[in-house]
């Protein structure tokens, strides 16, 4: 099972580390507060859904070459919850250097844009001012590079988890009586 996790986390790796960076490929030589940053998340998005699908193709691929064709549903889950929690902190931990020393303005571009929609969201003055009064009360802990990590972390980990839950269920086969 190790070998698997293993190769299956790196494999994950690929499509999140490059749909990580294209947005920031796609922006190279504008100003990051040019860039859409709602086009950014579901590029991110996309990575995340494509990387965790991996865990499908891990759990059929243990079952059918590892464990002979049968895989019991706690097995299945195991597997692909270990490949998230690997890829998942892999992901964390690039994000992390990514908005620390790469890009340290990212976050600071990213809530400019998010202030920008909606000063200029055409709501009416008073939803304005609330959600700009909000927004300002976020705390600045949360707009650090360790958040942003954390919280990319908090996006893979899950979503593969919940996709683990799912495929085991499909993929779980008893052996022979």
């Amino acid at each position: 099972m190790k070998k698997t996790v293993l190769r299956y986390s790196l494999l994950a790796m690929i499509p999140l580390f490059l749909f990580l960076i294209l947005p920031f490929i796609y922006a190279s030589g504008q100003d990051l507060k040019d860039m859409d940053m709602s086009q950014s998340e579901l590029i991110g998005w996309a990575g995340i859904v494509l990387s965790q699908a991996l865990v499908i193709l891990a759990i059929k691929q243990y079952r059918d070459k590892e464990k002979q064709g049968h895989l019991g549903y706690w097995q299945g889950v195991k597997l692909g919850t270990l490949i998230a929690l690997i890829s998942g902190l892999l992901f964390g931990i690039a994000s992390f250097v990514l908005y620390e020393y790469v890009d340290p303005d990212f976050t600071a571009a990213y809530y400019q844009q998010y202030e920008d929609n909606i000063r200029n969201s055409g709501a009416e003055p008073a939803v304005i001012e609330a959600q700009l009064a909000q927004l300002d009360a976020t705390p600045d802990w949360l707009m650090t590079s360790w958040m942003g990590g954390i919280l990319m972390f908090g996006n893979v980990f899950p979503t593969g988890f919940i996709i683990s839950l799912i495929a085991s269920g499909f993929l779980y086969r008893k052996p022979a009586s």
